[in-house]
């Protein structure tokens, strides 16, 4: 439930934002639909990266000095092979696009993101042992983000990088007794996008 009601504060806030911002530069504010492939999983640990999707919708607010601000909301996959794991993150991005002709522009980015996780706590089994995913203490997680995005008109390719602070444990139960691994969460994402 505080999930919910932080999520919808922050939307409201974003609002806001576009509203503030939109008086000082109207006609240069954009909206983006993107979306694409992530490759995803955890810093530190023996398991394989998990192949998934991420898709969103992204508000564009431009500042002085040709800089400009990006965020909205991300509906993304994470965690390794095995898991179920899935992530509604909220970037805020700091890009500054260079021109390179009068259609084509290269857009360095950096940022944070912050959201909520959720999905399967029992990620699978590997030689007959178990595997748990476990999150530390909630299902927040926040990081920070780089990028490297091409925009051609109104079309946008992009790669990314989010690198996670939130701190994950595996325990894998054997013969042995138990074998505890943790890492952070660090997913790259490849994006197709359209300036709407």
């Amino acid at each position: 439930m505080r999930i919910k009601s932080c999520l919808k504060r922050t939307q409201l806030l974003c609002i806001l934002l576009f509203l503030t911002i939109g008086g000082h530069a109207q006609e240069k504010n954009k909206a983006l639909l993107k979306g694409g492939l992530a490759i995803s999983g955890l810093s530190d640990v023996s398991y394989s990266s998990k192949t998934g999707y991420h898709a969103g919708f992204y508000l564009h607010f431009n500042l002085p000095d040709n800089f400009r601000i990006e965020t909205g909301t991300c509906f993304t996959t994470i965690g390794l092979s095995l898991a179920d794991a899935f992530a509604l993150q909220i970037p805020v991005l700091l890009e500054y696009p260079i021109r390179l002709d009068k259609n084509l522009s290269v857009v360095p980015s950096a940022g944070v993101y912050g959201g909520a996780i959720w999905g399967d706590i029992e990620i699978g089994y590997v030689g007959g042992s178990g595997v748990s995913m476990v999150r530390k203490d909630n299902n927040l997680d926040y990081g920070f983000s780089l990028g490297l995005a091409f925009e051609f008109k109104r079309f946008v390719l992009e790669f990314r990088g989010d690198l996670g602070e939130k701190e994950f444990f595996i325990y894998e139960s054997n013969f042995h007794g138990l074998n505890e691994e943790k890492g952070k969460n660090r997913t790259f994402k490849l994006s197709l996008g359209y300036f709407l």
